[in-house]
């Protein structure tokens, strides 16, 4: 019974206790479900706010996007604006270069048209040949002279003309060619022309030079450099070199020539030495007698009787700056068979003095057959 009694109590305190639980749900269960829906609105709540900064962080991401995209739009249009300048400048410095290029080439083309119709100036022709010609140069001078002569005995009227042109061909540094042609109308005669000169010079080195084909005799300097009729002061040459010449003006044969500076400037000394065809004289007159005339060189050898030879040896014995002048001494030789084994032997010295107006100059020439 006890322990029945015990389970009875046990019963009983369970059922008091679980009565009292009942008790306290019934009181507690409003005061839960009031609990329950604020912790619901708070959820609510919290829930709104976490969105509420997601949306905020959104739309701040969003908004410096769109600052950054902003930034670029004025950098963009900063560019823009800067290559938009700089276009204007451009083309008003285009504009500007282009009427001044149009002012340039008008004043050019002025200049042109005037110079056309002007024709061109010497240094141009000068300037234009130097680059045509190169290396190569021409040289054209000479002279002309005309002689009216009036006989008064026999009540005539005639006139002679002489026209000599030189022509200096230099073809490179060290080949170079001359060519002296004359025509003339002699007195009493009708047109003759002539060759007198034609050599071809070929300068070897710095001391010798080599002179072939027709040249003239360098016998003393009057052939070579008084001779033309522009130079020589008389009317006609003297007797030793004209009407009665004692040695053929000019011959065909070849020359070495050449100098040397043996002492101060101006103090010089030159040779020649050459071999030529020889001399010939009228073969009318087979005895040689005063007043026989030479024959004019030719190119055929068997019209003279074996080679000539000579040479020319001049000094300079003055300083240029002594002011004592140009002097020069000079000895000469020529040597030739005129007919069979007789020889034609000529020799000469002279000298000549050039000092400011002053020229003077003498000779002593010896020749026989």
């Amino acid at each position: 019974m006890r322990v029945a009694k015990g389970g009875l109590g046990l019963l009983l305190e369970a059922g008091a206790t679980a009565a009292a639980l009942a008790i306290v749900t019934m009181v507690a269960a409003p005061k839960a479900s009031a609990d329950d829906a604020d912790a619901k609105a708070l959820h609510q709540v919290e829930r709104e706010l976490r969105q509420l900064r997601g949306d905020r962080a959104r739309d701040r991401k969003l908004i410096e996007k769109l600052e950054r995209e902003l930034d670029d739009v004025r950098v963009e249009d900063n560019h823009i604006r800067t290559n938009n300048q700089q276009l204007q400048n451009t083309a008003t410095q285009l504009q500007t270069s282009n009427a001044q290029l149009q002012t340039r080439t008008d004043q050019e083309l002025k200049q042109i048209q005037a110079q056309v119709a002007a024709g061109p100036t010497e240094s141009q022709i000068t300037r234009a040949l130097g680059g045509y010609w190169g290396s190569h140069q021409f040289t054209l001078t000479g002279g002309a002279a005309v002689d009216y002569i009036y006989d008064h005995k026999l009540a005539q009227n005639t006139f002679a003309l002489d026209f000599e042109p030189i022509l200096l061909y230099r073809m490179n540094d060290w080949i170079a060619f001359e060519g002296t042609f004359e025509a003339s109308y002699d007195e009493g005669s009708g047109a003759s022309f002539d060759a007198p000169v034609a050599t071809a010079q070929l300068f070897l080195n710095d001391y010798m030079e080599a002179v072939l084909g027709i040249f003239d005799q360098p016998f003393g300097d009057f052939y070579e450099t008084q001779g033309p009729f522009w130079v020589n002061r008389f009317i006609t040459a003297p007797l030793p070199y004209g009407a009665a010449a004692l040695i053929p003006p000019t011959d065909i044969g070849m020359q070495l020539r050449g100098g040397v500076q043996w002492g101060q400037l101006g103090q010089d000394a030159d040779y020649t030495l050459w071999v030529a065809n020889g001399p010939s004289y009228d073969s009318d007159l087979p005895q040689p007698v005063i007043g026989q005339e030479l024959n004019d060189s030719t190119n055929i050898t068997v019209n003279t009787n074996g080679k000539a030879y000579g040479g020319r040896f001049r000094v300079y014995p003055f300083p240029l700056d002594s002011n004592l002048g140009r002097l020069e001494l000079g000895a000469s030789t020529y040597n030739g068979k005129w007919q069979n084994r007789l020889w034609l032997t000529s020799w000469g010295g002279g000298f000549r003095l050039l000092r400011n107006n002053l020229q003077t100059r003498g000779a002593w020439i010896s020749a026989y057959r």
